[in-house]
């Protein structure tokens, strides 16, 4: 893939100057289309520069305008299919282009497009519409009909019974007029726009009604490369530009030039990080593709002006990184609204502090606050870093002074994908904690900066989810810290058992049993967010944990420690590889535990290990009078 320059976007410019001037109402269909992430309404031939694999396209619909003759037959029904199960794969495009050439090819045939709707009112316009049009099908005139949108009848809240009901009732609909097409051998075609998914449900709930009745006829599935994208993206921001969307030529009177050297570097950017965008390439669609820059467009049009333009500078590294770090604490303050977590009939409330803790001699950037009622049970740790490296010099230290007792959040703008990978791998073998982390693309993000006013609505654009994975990271560490608080909570005992002086002291083993399973949670809670842990971390992990039990089992007089931290390990070690869940070569410090991926669960590990401890508990707590 070559670099996106000034010259690309500058030649793709004129290009669509010079249609739109001769063909003002294709451009205009074009626009609308890709504004509205919809099907292009125009002709293959009119169209097919601005298309991806635009060529390929134009074989696909040759190949069955040349076999029309012969491959369709009265009545037939006809499928426009995706393997995948995605919507957005151009199957709508192709079948409009497919009407459209069909039209062409035969002046006298007519040809209808029909939006089918499964409501009862849908289903009323999708027979009268197909009934009026097969009464305008004879033998000197073909009619080709087609029907879209039928994959609403997979919508995931609609129940198998309902599925059922409207797959029969839709089958029965066109296999009527389809059988009396062919008996009649009235030229009459019928096209059904489909992906994977709902094919999947005719096969299941209909096989012998309407699956068999249903012929392959073009398959939509067109696979495309890095180069592909950059092509249509540089066509998308031309439409955008040439038809002055937002009014944009007018924001930009003076630096016009440079924001097309600026949009070149961005589409770079956008291509060079579609994993980011999760756009992998062997699995996006075209309707991803387009939904991505429109909505990035849509910000980025709204919000640049010349000032802003006349005054960023993109090319300083220190200045862009410190800037980004001030707009995401910023943004942290704005969006973080106190809320709450219920565990066990508890409410955990979490609220964001915008403000410095001191953590052996290190600086928060912010941390979340975790309380029960006026009893704060901990705290999570925000560090937001533009730095090349987190794993190296003082940031190395920071982090690990953080992690050493806390889960802590890690927002890291990096620059290299390779080296940030390699970095937190391993980082993620020598804390104490989990390192959660949020990673931004700073060649990417960084175009924020053209419209600081609404400068996270396009970082929350690129990752809709970003605010989700943080409470995803917080509702993990609430229950992390619940299980430690009610670890250390006293043990009730019940009233004693025969007289004052001989009874015997009553502790109820189900209470210890659920919390050795909440510190093993806790513990493996850290072995599940990596690969492989230490066993040095791993065992410092267990003890920690622990310590937790110290006081509330002091209380009722088992001494402390009542344990071998060694011994312990190792049967516990020795528990996990006996269920398949782990695997170690040695037990020596620096040697790893390594969870099975496929097998590891918590819950697993937790109930196959609880009894290496728990006995041991019972055993201490049996031998008190």
């Amino acid at each position: 893939m070559k670099i996106v320059g000034y010259n690309d976007i500058r030649d793709a410019i004129n290009a669509m100057e010079q249609f739109q001037s001769e063909k003002p109402d294709i451009f205009i269909k074009i626009r609308q289309a890709w504004s509205l992430a919809r099907p292009i309404i125009a002709s293959y031939d009119d169209v097919n520069h601005f298309l991806i694999k635009g060529y390929e396209i134009g074989q696909i619909l040759s190949e069955k305008v040349e076999e029309m003759r012969v491959t369709l037959y009265p009545g037939g029904i006809y499928s426009i299919f995706s393997e995948k199960t995605q919507y957005g794969m151009g199957k709508s495009q192709i079948a409009h282009f497919l009407k459209l050439m069909y039209e062409r090819a035969i002046p006298s045939a007519l040809s209808e497009y029909h939006i089918f709707d499964p409501s009862e009112e849908g289903f009323n316009a999708f027979n009268d519409q197909l009934r009026l049009c097969f009464s305008k099908c004879n033998n000197n005139r073909e009619f080709y009909f087609f029907v879209d949108e039928i994959d609403l009848i997979s919508a995931p809240e609609i129940s198998e019974e309902r599925k059922v009901i409207l797959i029969e009732r839709f089958g029965n609909i066109l296999i009527r007029t389809s059988e009396e097409a062919y008996n009649r051998e009235l030229p009459f075609y019928i096209f059904l726009v489909l992906s994977n998914r709902i094919l999947e449900d005719f096969e299941r709930y209909a096989p012998h009604r309407i699956k068999r009745r249903i012929n392959p006829f073009l398959r939509a599935d067109i696979l495309f490369d890095e180069n592909d994208i950059e092509e249509f993206a540089v066509n998308f921001f031309a439409v955008l530009w040439a038809s002055n969307y937002k009014n944009i030529k007018t924001k930009l009177r003076n630096y016009h030039y440079r924001f097309k050297e600026l949009m070149g570097n961005l589409l770079t950017h956008f291509i060079e990080n579609l994993d980011f965008l999760k756009l992998d390439i062997q699995s996006s669609v075209v309707g991803d593709l387009v939904e991505r820059l429109r909505n990035m467009f849509e910000i980025i049009f709204d919000g640049v002006d010349d000032d802003q333009l006349g005054s960023i500078n993109l090319g300083n590294e220190s200045e862009v990184g410190s800037t980004l770090e001030g707009i995401l604490k910023t943004y942290l303050l704005r969006k973080n609204r106190p809320f709450i977590i219920q565990e066990n009939g508890n409410n955990i409330i979490v609220s964001y502090k915008n403000e410095e803790k001191v953590i052996k001699g290190h600086r928060t950037d912010g941390y979340y606050d975790f309380k029960i009622g006026d009893n704060e049970i901990g705290f999570m740790p925000v560090e937001i870093t533009a730095q090349r490296s987190v794993n190296s010099g003082r940031k190395k230290r920071q982090l690990k002074a953080f992690t050493e007792k806390h889960m802590t959040l890690l927002i890291w703008i990096y620059i290299n994908k390779r080296i940030t990978d390699y970095e937190l791998r391993r980082f993620d073998e020598e804390v104490s904690n989990e390192l959660q982390r949020i990673l931004l693309p700073r060649d990417l993000i960084q175009y924020i900066l053209m419209v600081k006013d609404r400068a996270f609505s396009l970082l929350e654009d690129f990752r809709k989810d970003i605010m989700g994975d943080i409470e995803t990271f917080l509702k993990k560490y609430a229950k992390i810290l619940y299980n430690k608080w009610m670890i250390g909570q006293p043990i009730v005992i019940p009233p004693t058992v025969g007289t004052p002086t001989g009874g015997v002291t009553q502790v109820n083993l189900e209470d210890i049993d659920d919390r050795v399973s909440r510190l093993l949670e806790n513990t493996f809670q850290y072995l599940d967010g990596a690969t492989k842990r230490s066993h040095k971390g791993m065992k410092a992990k267990i003890e920690e944990e622990l310590k937790g039990l110290q006081t509330p089992l002091q209380n009722i007089g088992v001494d402390w420690p009542f344990f071998d931290l060694n011994t312990i390990y190792r049967e516990l070690t020795q528990e996990l590889n006996n269920a398949g869940l782990c695997r170690y070569t040695t037990l020596e410090d620096r040697s790893y535990l390594v969870k099975i991926q496929e097998l590891f669960t918590v819950n697993m590990a937790v109930d196959k290990c609880k009894r290496v401890i728990s006995s041991r508990i019972e055993d201490k707590v049996k031998n008190l009078s």
